[in-house]
């Protein structure tokens, strides 16, 4: 299995035991927001092989990267597991609401993409932790400590910035507005379009 051949790598190089990683995984995506979804671990997502990648480009599949599966099976506590709880309910808003948008990439583009980001990182605060700040602010800070890229680009803002934005507490017109003046964007008819489609999001202190 290319999957437990990666994790008894990763223990390797990261001079850890060895533990059998079926079933830590399998009670790792037993999560009681995914309803129907299956999380699966791949080795084969885009991108460097040791980030903490998921994605979500399929109804009813998150796919997430064999390293998460490492961390979770190599550093089992709650750091690892909250992180991966968060980044779960992440992938599960963008599964339930994502406003499409077809375009080039400009500022119009980085505005609707940030905007996504933004709501999903809410959304997996309320899915992962009840909507508690600071829980879902040590999750973000775990995935920023570990990203290898961390900078603004169109498709995600920074880890800071997403930090940011969540600590804020709301999502609402107020933040999408926020958001439409950090990326440029000026089409206040894309940005009504978008203040319309998300619904506000409120966190707990």
């Amino acid at each position: 299995m290319l999957l437990d051949h990666y994790i008894k790598k990763r223990a390797k190089e990261l001079g850890l035991p060895y533990m059998e990683a079926e079933p830590i995984l399998r009670e790792a995506v037993k999560l009681p927001f995914i309803d129907n979804t299956k999380i699966d671990f791949s080795l084969f997502l885009a991108g460097d092989l040791r980030q903490l990648n998921a994605i979500s480009m399929w109804r009813g599949l998150i796919l997430a990267s064999a390293e998460w599966a490492a961390r979770l099976v190599l550093e089992p506590g709650e750091e690892v597991r909250n992180a991966f709880i968060f980044t779960m309910g992440h992938e599960m808003t963008h599964q339930k609401k994502d406003y499409f948008f077809l375009g080039f990439p400009t500022s119009d583009k980085c505005f609707v993409n940030w905007v996504s980001e933004a709501y999903a990182d809410f959304g997996g605060a309320m899915l992962a932790f009840d909507g508690k700040i600071e829980p879902s602010i040590f999750a973000m800070e775990y995935k920023r400590r570990n990203a290898k890229n961390n900078k603004d680009t169109i498709s995600h803002p920074s880890w800071e910035r997403r930090i940011r934005l969540v600590s804020s507490g709301s999502f609402d017109t107020e933040l999408i507005h926020l958001i439409a003046s950090d990326t440029g964007c000026k089409n206040e008819k894309l940005i009504n379009a978008l203040c319309r489609f998300y619904d506000p999001i409120k966190l707990k202190d």
